[in-house]
């Protein structure tokens, strides 16, 4: 239980572990600064002692009325803390100092150390013993110093071993990659091959160095870096010291431009030609994403309207680029018709224009251009008119007409009722 300390109306300060290092020899010294502020001590930062040796920490009071800070730290089976001194000097001499420190898990002993006489500097200590605990139970560490600012403090806190600890370091395990060349814009997975942990807890992943930039905990990451990265890997936590990574590359290919395309226009019914666009290993597909590509695509021009496609292009990585579209129109032809052209003409009828619709077209009579005819010119028989028109969109289609010229009958000659020519006179 962390016992709470009401101070005077000086300044109060605490202290947080920022990190954990361990002495590599019994009484080295190593130094943590000034942390966060209490009451975070449920989010408060874990660090493990397991090596014997001195952890001190130390910082500089700059802020007035700060708040306590908490840490916690777990001694593992072997070690135990005998020692925790308190020091503090400096400051406002106008003002009492007064603080204490004190670990608890709830159960165990406190230690703690209560006011101080003057501003001078103090120097309490406590000792005892606070034997091992676990992650799931680590002792709640206190630490709190009024004094005025200015002041510089630190805790320092003695680890021994008991020499009854057995802590076994992981394996450097091997890594196995879905992929370990992607193109941009991909993901991969990472996985724990072979390798146990042994008394540690945990598969960390980084990037940047081993002990970089955290990535991913567990036996399997799944990763989408944007440029080709080193990840790796190793087995932390309980009582065990970080130590070496294994690693895998990961290449990033960079991913091509879309192709260049253009779209087209066709008139309906028209045969179309396949599709074109401008890169390599090309895929035509019919949707924006997702479907199934073709490696050649040729539009119907059956039914009027757009139907637009898409294509990508893929490089020598086999990275796929970004579709480009195509949009096909399909316009539709003109309606045509020849108007005011009788089926049938006497040879002598005389001059006959044409006409049709839209206005603007173009005839022919019996395969030759004409706008109009000569019924006298034509022969006695079937002829054929053809109208042909091309609306905006350059769409053409014709139509046909067939008429008949009809001889003209030759005027009757009149004889006398012997035979003779009738006598022009009496005629006239």
């Amino acid at each position: 239980m962390i016992k709470k300390f009401t101070s005077f109306t000086g300044l109060r300060i605490c202290l947080l572990l920022m990190s954990w290092i361990t002495s590599t020899a019994l009484l080295a010294q190593t130094k943590y600064s000034e942390g966060p502020d209490f009451p975070n001590a449920v989010s408060a930062a874990t660090y493990t002692l397991n090596q014997a040796g001195e952890y001190t920490f130390s910082g500089r009071v700059e802020t007035p009325g700060d708040p306590q800070d908490a840490f916690k730290v777990i001694i593992p089976t072997g070690f135990k803390i005998t020692r925790a001194v308190l020091n503090a000097s400096g400051g406002n001499t106008q003002q009492q100092p007064t603080g204490f420190v004190s670990f608890s898990d709830g159960t165990s002993p406190d230690y703690q150390a209560a006011s101080f006489s003057n501003s001078s500097g103090v120097n309490v200590t406590r000792s005892g013993d606070l034997g091992p605990n676990t992650a799931n139970n680590p002792y709640t560490g206190l630490a709190s110093v009024d004094f005025s600012v200015g002041t510089t403090w630190s805790i320092k806190l003695t680890v021994v071993s008991t020499g009854t600890n057995v802590c076994t370091a992981p394996n450097v395990p091997t890594i196995s990659a879905t992929q370990t060349s992607i193109c941009a814009g991909s993901s991969t997975s990472l996985s724990i091959q072979s390798g146990n942990l042994n008394d540690a807890t945990a598969w960390k992943w980084y990037t940047g160095s081993c002990g970089g930039t955290p990535v991913g905990t567990g036996t399997s990451i799944q990763v989408s870096p944007t440029s080709t990265t080193t990840y790796y890997v190793r087995g932390e936590g309980g009582c065990v010291t970080a130590g070496s990574c294994a690693s895998q590359q990961i290449t990033v290919n960079p991913q091509p431009n879309a192709p260049g395309v253009q779209n087209v226009a066709y008139c309906q019914g028209v045969p179309a030609s396949p599709l074109t666009a401008t890169g390599i290993n090309l895929k035509y597909y019919t949707t924006a994403s997702g479907g199934t590509p073709s490696t050649s695509v040729t539009p119907s021009t059956s039914n009027v309207g757009m139907t637009t496609y898409y294509v990508s292009q893929t490089n020598d990585n086999g990275c796929e680029s970004s579709r480009a579209a195509i949009i096909v129109t399909v316009n539709a032809l003109p309606v045509v018709a020849i108007t005011g052209l009788a089926s049938a003409y006497c040879q002598d009828a005389g001059l006959i224009t044409l006409s049709g619709t839209p206005a603007n077209g173009s005839f022919t009579v019996d395969g030759t251009e004409a706008s109009s005819f000569e019924t006298a010119n034509l022969t006695v028989g079937s002829h054929t008119v053809v109208y042909s028109y091309t609306n905006s969109n350059g769409c053409s289609k014709s139509t046909s007409q067939t008429f008949i010229i009809k001889a003209t009958p030759t005027a009757p000659t009149l004889v006398t009722a012997g035979g003779q020519p009738f006598p022009e006179a009496l005629v006239a």
